[in-house]
């Protein structure tokens, strides 16, 4: 199974924030696995936070670091 969901929760209220992480951790509880991506190695607490549930439910977690080239 795979799910994408990545939302910008700047123009969200506190309430559509609780709702969106509570979407998230149902969509955990639907994948096989997780993939973390970030590209600056910056993970966030709610990102945090779903690492955590997924690891507690016994979930696979990858993570993805796209290699960059420094000139």
């Amino acid at each position: 199974k795979f799910s994408f969901l990545k939302i910008s929760t700047r123009f969200f209220s506190e309430e559509q924030k609780l709702q969106l992480d509570e979407l998230h951790l149902r969509k955990i509880d639907l994948a096989d696995e997780v993939l973390v991506i970030t590209r600056d190695m910056y993970i966030g607490e709610s990102t945090q936070n779903e690492i955590g549930y997924a690891i507690r439910h016994n979930k696979l977690v990858r993570f993805y670091i796209p290699w960059r080239r420094t000139e």
